[in-house]
C-alpha cells in the first residue's frame, strides 16, 4: 500500500481542480456557440423581415399630411423620401462593410468565427433596401392611380 505524501494530495486536488475548470470551460463554449448562433440567426431574420415588408409595402408609414397635397407632388414627396430610405441604408452599407474589413481579422473567442460575419447580415440587407427603395421610385411614377391606404381594424371598447 502506498503512503500518500502531502504534495502528491495536492497534485492530485491540483489535477481535479484543472479538469473541472477545463470541463466548465469546454460547456459553456459549447453552449455559448450555440446562443450566438441563434444570435445570428436572429439578425439575419429581422433584415429579411425588413427587406421583404418593404417590398411588399407593408411598412409603418405617416401619410396624413402626404395626402392633402395633388397627386403630382405626391409623386415627388414620395420619391424624395424613397431617395432618403436609399441613401440611409446606402450608409449602413458602407459602415458595415468597414466593420467588416475592421472585424475580418479579429475572431470571437466563444464561437471562433470572425467578428466580421456579424455584419454581413446587414450588408447585405442594406444592397436589398437600396435596390428596393430605387425599385419603389420607379413605381411611384409608373404607378397611375394612389395606392390604397390600408385599412387597419380598430376596435373601441
Amino acid at each position: 500500500m502506498a503512503v500518500e505524501t502531502r504534495e502528491d494530495v495536492a497534485l492530485a486536488a491540483g489535477l481535479l481542480y484543472k479538469a473541472k475548470i477545463g470541463l466548465t470551460s469546454f460547456l459553456i463554449k459549447l453552449l455559448l456557440r450555440r446562443v450566438a448562433g441563434r444570435a445570428a440567426l436572429r439578425a439575419w431574420l429581422v433584415f429579411v423581415g425588413v427587406a421583404s415588408s418593404m417590398r411588399r409595402g407593408e411598412l409603418m408609414s405617416f401619410s396624413m399630411i402626404r395626402d392633402r397635397f395633388p397627386h403630382a407632388f405626391r409623386r415627388v414627396i414620395d420619391s424624395i423620401s424613397w431617395l432618403m430610405v436609399a441613401a440611409a441604408s446606402g450608409l449602413c452599407a458602407w459602415g458595415s462593410w468597414n466593420q467588416m474589413q475592421f472585424g475580418w481579422g479579429i475572431h470571437s473567442p466563444v464561437t471562433g468565427y470572425p467578428l466580421g460575419l456579424i455584419m454581413l447580415p446587414i450588408m447585405v440587407c442594406m444592397l436589398a433596401l437600396i435596390g428596393l427603395a430605387l425599385a419603389q421610385i420607379v413605381n411611384v411614377w409608373r404607378r397611375k392611380q394612389p395606392m390604397p391606404v390600408a385599412s387597419a381594424n380598430v376596435t373601441a371598447d
